[in-house]
């Protein structure tokens, strides 16, 4: 008992402030999602719809950061500091390439972009508008979110919090300025959003950047070794693809209520976010266990691994449970602080519920594939999981809605049985300790 407290302390000091700086950029999230709809919802849909891009981007983040993490505290555990520079090198190297990508896309053809995600014209050009400034963000995250990592498998995680806090805070009084043109600034509506998340991210990079240089806390390696690169390609790229896979399909899902209408994915929008803070912690839970177990399994102890990631799973669930229970207790709060017209009112009010019961299955299912199953290097089962009952649900949502046209409400709860549906599989995977294993070179 004494071992498996010390284990809850460690995990919820690792993980508490990086769910206080979820916290708050919900709480951002927020306060930009009530500074749009006072503009208009016509803005925030746009800026709803155009944010998908970087969520996939977010879904790439999800397999890179997973993978370092898993690779980073393996050999922390095991005390091999020239391959965490090694592991870290890289990771920035495949990073800064990705967002490059999603630069170029959003810089290039916004358009395009949008319109994968909506048929309205309105919709179209001012989130093109959007895009055409905010993509420049992209390419600041692709080195300071790596770096996170490194801070949080050096236990470290209150410094990587306090950067992301400061950022968050220059964010989010940046969009009160740009937005509304506050002490004689021009009014720039969406695209004052836009420019403030550019300024924001710009300046994480340069304090990570100089907090780096100045604590040494990581050299670069002068030289990649072909078996560790090797390692890393083959645990990043499946959790990598898992996250593109799971982040396509929710784009597509979102392009699917897209179509429905301004209405719905306004609702949607707000019924998010709330969702998003009611579930934070279980993020954050997930990755510090995968940390935390990454460092057991990098000593060789497969049998304390195991016991700690059932703690890791029952401590999930409690929260789990909790998040959901916030959300219904919140619901006639939040509602009327959002200007939300039309049907939209009565659309939230069925997602609140659908999603706080979904938040037990998100524990579950999260926790197994971004956390447990990462520490030991078994990300290819998250990928086969999410491609098939991912996708299968996107096209049945195409279905319900174009073909069968059935009520929106219908088709938003087709498009969200995809945890109920995962969840008896992942607990299968759990008990068979495919996932006990140490992955580091001798």
């Amino acid at each position: 008992m004494g071992e498996d407290r010390r284990f809850l302390r460690a995990l919820f000091a690792l993980a508490l402030p990086a769910i206080v700086q979820s916290l708050l950029t919900q709480a951002v999230g927020m306060a930009d999602t009530l500074m749009l709809s006072a503009v208009g919802q016509t803005q925030l849909a746009a800026v709803s719809l155009a944010n998908q891009l970087l969520f996939v981007l977010n879904m790439f983040f999800a397999g890179l950061t997973g993978s370092s993490a898993a690779m980073l505290s393996q050999y922390m555990g095991k005390g091999d500091e020239v391959r965490v520079r090694r592991i870290f090198t890289q990771a920035c190297a495949v990073s800064e390439a990705v967002c490059a990508c999603f630069a170029l896309a959003a810089l290039c053809a916004p358009r395009a972009v949008m319109r994968l995600l909506t048929d309205d014209i309105s919709l179209i050009e001012l989130g093109g508008e959007y895009l055409r400034i905010a993509g420049v963000s992209y390419l600041f995250m692709g080195v300071s979110q790596i770096y996170f990592v490194l801070l949080k498998a050096r236990k470290e995680a209150r410094r990587s919090m306090s950067i992301a806090v400061m950022t968050l805070l220059v964010n989010v009084a940046l969009n009160a300025l740009l937005i509304f043109g506050l002490f004689g600034l021009p009014a720039m509506g969406i695209r004052g959003a836009a420019l403030a998340t550019c300024i924001a991210r710009a300046l994480e990079m340069l304090v990570c950047l100089i907090d780096a240089a100045r604590r040494k806390v990581v050299a670069v390696a002068r030289r990649f070794e072909p078996a560790l690169l090797w390692d890393f390609v083959r645990i990043c790229a499946p959790l990598t693809a898992q996250g593109c896979v799971w982040g396509g399909a929710m784009t597509a899902f979102s392009a699917i209520m897209g179509r429905l209408g301004a209405d719905m994915v306004a609702a949607h929008a707000v019924a998010a976010h709330v969702q998003n803070v009611a579930t934070v912690a279980l993020f954050a839970l997930a990755e510090a266990g995968t940390i935390l177990l990454s460092r057991t399994l990098g000593t060789g102890d497969l049998a304390r691994a195991k016991r700690q990631a059932v703690l890791l799973l029952r401590a999930a669930v409690a929260l789990g449970a909790a998040g959901g229970a916030l959300m219904l207790l919140v619901e006639g709060i939040v509602t009327p602080l959002f200007a939300l017209t039309g049907e939209a009112p009565r659309y939230l009010g069925v997602m609140y519920k659908v999603l706080a019961v979904n938040a037990v299955f998100i524990a579950i299912t999260n926790t197994t594939l971004c956390g447990i199953f990462p520490a030991g290097g078994d990300t290819r089962y998250g990928l086969l999981l999410d491609g098939a009952v991912m996708w299968s649900l996107a096209a049945l949502g195409a279905i319900a809605a174009f073909v069968l046209k059935l009520h929106p409400i219908a088709v938003f709860l087709v498009l969200n049985i995809d945890e109920l549906t995962k969840t008896p599989l992942v607990l299968l995977r759990f008990k068979k300790d495919t996932w006990l294993r140490n992955i580091t070179r001798e």
